[in-house]
């Protein structure tokens, strides 16, 4: 298929639809579980309050792109985590409200947060821990968009010194020498993020190339976790949806249903987040973190159900 041949078609022939290869793949997976998506949404509270109207408003939207377009309902869940500036960011922004939501979170219930944390972490598919990776060793070296933004994140979220280790590990050679191409080091630094989102003790015998990096007795907190997980994952995808960077995720040619997957993935993570702000903004009139945690571990195992038929 000649993608960029094909998405001009599509814009010319417009409002005729035309659909890709992964879209077409992704449409026939759906219609054989009867029209049903991977998804389901968590029950919300009635209230007239018009901020929270507002909130409630942006998930609709997004909902509505549903089951074709999760990268729709991630950018609405986004916009939602947004809207919680003024409560959560003390005027830093968006990225304010990415760093300080995970303690607020918390303080207002430690049990259902940990567990979320403990669940999305472990639960991160190949694709998008890959993605994380290589954004993180791709800003260590300069490169991709906005290095240094993503650098200081990275270094406020996981520690300079694990994130330096992790990055000077995977992004050399055995002589300690620069990669031109560390793409091949890939695999192994997405492991290392997917066991250290897991929050679960490492268990290798050979020795770490640095101790910060030995996971087997550096226990990694849940507020840590989380703060990768919005800050580094979630916001750097928002960034280059949001500057432009990247094109439609299903229209490509590597598009497939392992890029599917990742996005479901990042919109439950998402929506998940989001509603955490309505928890802290709207307390006892939106929902609660319990219900939160039920919802996201329904939704979860819905997933890992749907994208394992082939």
């Amino acid at each position: 298929m000649d993608f960029k041949g094909r998405r001009v078609v599509a814009h010319n022939v417009w409002p005729v639809a035309t659909e890709f290869r992964a879209e077409a793949e992704f449409k026939n997976k759906i219609a054989s579980q009867n029209g049903l998506a991977p998804f389901k949404t968590i029950a919300l509270a009635t209230d007239s309050n018009p901020a929270y109207q507002r909130c409630v408003g942006h998930l609709i939207d997004g909902l509505d792109a549903l089951p074709n377009r999760p990268d729709y309902l991630f950018d609405h869940c986004v916009k939602v985590m947004d809207l919680a500036q003024r409560h959560l960011a003390q005027g830093r922004g968006l990225r304010g409200v990415m760093e300080n939501l995970p303690a607020a979170l918390l303080a207002q219930d430690s049990t259902s947060w940990e567990e979320i944390a403990k669940q999305l972490g472990q639960a991160i598919p190949r694709v998008t821990v890959d993605f994380l990776a290589k954004r993180l060793l791709q800003a260590y070296l300069g490169q991709g968009e906005k290095p240094n933004q993503l650098k200081d994140r990275a270094e406020t979220a996981m520690g300079q010194a694990l994130y330096n280790a992790f990055c000077q590990k995977y992004s050399t050679d055995s002589s300690g020498n620069t990669l031109q191409d560390f793409g091949v080091n890939i695999p192994n630094a997405g492991s290392f993020l997917r066991l250290y989102l897991s929050g679960k003790p490492g268990t290798r015998k050979k020795k770490a190339s640095a101790a910060v990096l030995n996971l087997t007795t550096n226990a990694i907190p849940a507020q840590t976790r989380m703060k990768v997980i919005l800050s580094l994952l979630l916001f750097t995808v928002r960034n280059e949806r949001a500057h432009g960077a990247v094109i439609s995720p299903f229209r490509t040619s590597k598009a497939n249903q392992e890029r599917y997957e990742s996005y479901y993935y990042l919109m439950l993570t998402a929506y998940v987040f989001a509603l955490g702000t309505l928890v802290l903004r709207f307390p006892g009139k939106s929902v609660t973190s319990h219900a939160i945690l039920a919802g996201c571990l329904d939704n979860l195992v819905l997933q890992q159900s749907f994208f394992a038929l082939k």
